[in-house]
């Protein structure tokens, strides 16, 4: 946490408990004007040499394009692909688009990872929804 943002009033040992004073340093952007994408473990399909993802726009606003990308065991890249620009789900009805990776010849993503990026890195939501293992 950036130390210009926490303030410790006091501490009492006693209880083993501190009491803080936050300050917002930097405002953000509200959540229910972030974008969001995210892909969950039954999102993705992992084919010989290809990989294929259901990607969720999740957010209050529509979100801008971005890429899905395969790393190997090694965190190596080896596959991405685009993401077209998604509406929000305003409507309340799903909001998805499926994207095919083509990975790189004799690549194996078996046992690496499979992440969803916004372009110019969006300020989203949440991330925790933005990768998952193979």
């Amino acid at each position: 946490m950036n130390a210009n943002a926490l303030d410790i009033l006091e501490r009492r040992s006693d209880w083993g408990a501190a009491i803080l004073r936050f300050k917002i340093t930097k405002p953000g952007t509200s959540y229910w004007n972030r974008p969001d994408i995210g892909i969950g473990s039954t999102d993705v399909v992992l084919d010989r040499d290809a990989v294929r993802v259901r990607v969720h726009s999740l957010g209050g606003v529509a979100s801008p394009g971005g890429r899905v990308v395969v790393r190997g065991r090694d965190g190596r890249e080896i596959g991405s692909a685009g993401i077209p620009a998604m509406a929000a789900p305003s409507d309340l009805k799903p909001k998805t688009t499926d994207v095919e990776v083509h990975l790189r010849t004799g690549a194996d993503a078996a046992g690496g990872s499979v992440a969803v990026e916004l372009e110019q890195n969006a300020e989203e939501i949440t991330q925790r929804n933005n990768s998952i293992r193979l």
